[in-house]
């Protein structure tokens, strides 16, 4: 009887919490560093504007890739939520800033932007980054509560 309760407990998967920063932190392992840089709000200008009663949420990010190795990070790397719905990426043009797609090669950097479109009075926008080999089974979470 007791081997079966040790068994059970083997095979029972331990639940990791994520990682989770905010603007201005930086997220580093293996060499990698993402810092969410700076989150801004946007009502638009010209025919780029939001649906009626939203705004542009744009989540500026810089990595840095301090290892021996490339790196490769993904538009596909991540989910966003805002107060816990899920939300897909946005096209905002108001701003130059890059892609979060590309091979970054050791000693560079990579600039770039995600904009969402979520309701004005929001509270809580996550991104949930899952960059596999680099954070293991471990989320990384980047949070702006309003």
């Amino acid at each position: 009887f007791a081997f079966i309760i040790v068994m059970i407990a083997i095979h029972t998967p331990v639940k990791r919490a994520a990682l989770i920063f905010k603007e201005g932190e930086t997220a580093s392992k293996n060499g990698i560093e993402i810092t969410m840089t700076k989150v801004t709000e946007s009502k638009g200008k010209g025919y780029n504007k939001p649906a009626k009663g939203k705004i542009f949420v744009i989540c500026n990010f810089l990595v840095e890739n301090k290892s021996d190795d490339d790196f490769t990070m993904s538009m596909l790397d991540y989910n966003a939520y805002a107060d816990g719905y899920s939300l897909s990426e946005t096209y905002y043009s108001e701003d130059d800033f890059g892609s979060m797609s590309g091979t970054i090669a050791p000693g560079k950097k990579m600039k770039g932007a995600l904009a969402f479109e979520v309701k004005k009075n929001y509270k809580k926008l996550e991104l949930d980054f899952a960059l596999g080999d680099l954070f293991g089974d471990e989320k990384v979470k980047f949070v702006n509560k309003k």
